[in-house]
């Protein structure tokens, strides 16, 4: 990506090298320390911004240091008219292994475009290292708010096999800081979306209730079923919602898909995990130890070891795996 024009090549003592995105909350470079000689990925806003995003995002890192996978806040402030907050380098994102790296499967050649699905052992470990993430940042009080395949990201070696959770931009505290109370209970009225429109769970998305834990898991299991199933969840088939029009096929796609027709053909361990976070209550805790270990018994049961660490490419598969998924493919 090219970098935005009207953003200083140089910023304080960081020189912009790569710009890697941008989103609501800024746009995000890879960036070199000129006396520090360290790179990191630096995000810059404008100090005009209305939002608060910057601010949400330096006190949820600093809340959230030490935590596994939640990459180390490296330095915030402000520079003329920008502000920024850097945290250490990371690799690619799940989305764009995703997107560059899933083989096409059998018994779809009807298609056009052929469809992709990344294989179990890699969901599984990616199950088992994200549901870890929620219940770290939930352990500390913060809910994410914004989980999707992008900001989820690989670590640089020798942390390769682990998967941090970034984007902090939309987080909030679930339980109040000095009483220890949970956040009450809230009806949203419709106003500005949070969240990602695709994974975004059921009840913030098509009913505007107050996000709360059991939402960060069910983002988690629809980036999991999304991963799995021919095609990806069947509300992403257009892309992008920028128009109005692909904003309501979403809304409705998501509210009328029931999980048991959304899980079909794939193990239904991830039908029963969407089902159970959608029926969680909204103080309650959810099962995090049950889920980690039903997804690594899953693993285990088709042949896939040490699965707690993330390996990609993936290892070749066991045979009796392999048949199980030309079978579910068919």
């Amino acid at each position: 990506m090219s970098k935005p024009k009207t953003i200083p090549r140089v910023l304080g003592e960081y020189w912009l090298e790569e710009h890697l995105g941008t989103g609501s909350s800024g746009s995000v470079f890879k960036a070199y320390h000129l006396k520090k000689h360290t790179r990191v990925a630096l995000k810059v806003q404008r100090k005009t911004l209305t939002n608060a995003h910057l601010d949400k995002e330096k006190i949820a890192y600093s809340l959230l240091r030490t935590c596994k996978g939640i990459p180390t806040l490296r330095a915030t402030g402000a520079i003329g008219r920008w502000k920024y907050l850097a945290i250490g380098l990371l690799g690619p994102s799940l989305e764009s292994l995703y997107q560059k790296d899933t083989k096409p499967i059998v018994g779809f050649l009807t298609d056009t475009k052929p469809r992709a699905i990344m294989d179990l052992r890699t969901v599984c470990s990616i199950a088992i290292q994200l549901i870890s993430r929620v219940q770290s940042i939930h352990d500390r009080g913060v809910l994410h708010r914004d989980i999707h395949l992008g900001n989820c990201l690989v670590g640089l070696p020798p942390d390769e096999g682990t998967i941090y959770l970034i984007d902090f931009a939309f987080s909030n505290c679930y339980e109040d800081p000095k009483t220890g109370q949970h956040i009450p209970y809230q009806q949203r009225d419709q106003g500005p979306f949070v969240g990602n429109y695709f994974f975004t769970s059921k009840n913030v998305h098509c009913h505007l209730k107050e996000p709360a834990r059991r939402d960060d898991m069910e983002a988690v299991a629809l980036v999991l079923i999304h991963l799995l199933i021919p095609g990806g969840l069947p509300w992403t088939i257009y892309g992008d919602p920028h128009a109005n029009a692909i904003m309501d096929f979403v809304h409705a796609s998501k509210c009328y898909t029931l999980p048991e027709d959304l899980c079909r053909g794939i193990p239904s361990e991830f039908k029963d995990f969407l089902q159970d976070c959608r029926q969680l209550k909204f103080t309650a805790s959810p099962d995090y130890d049950h889920w980690k270990n039903t997804f690594r018994q899953l693993a285990q049961t088709h042949g896939f070891s040490n699965i707690d660490r993330f390996i990609w490419p993936p290892p070749p598969l066991p045979l009796e795996s392999t048949k199980t998924s030309l079978r579910l493919s068919l």
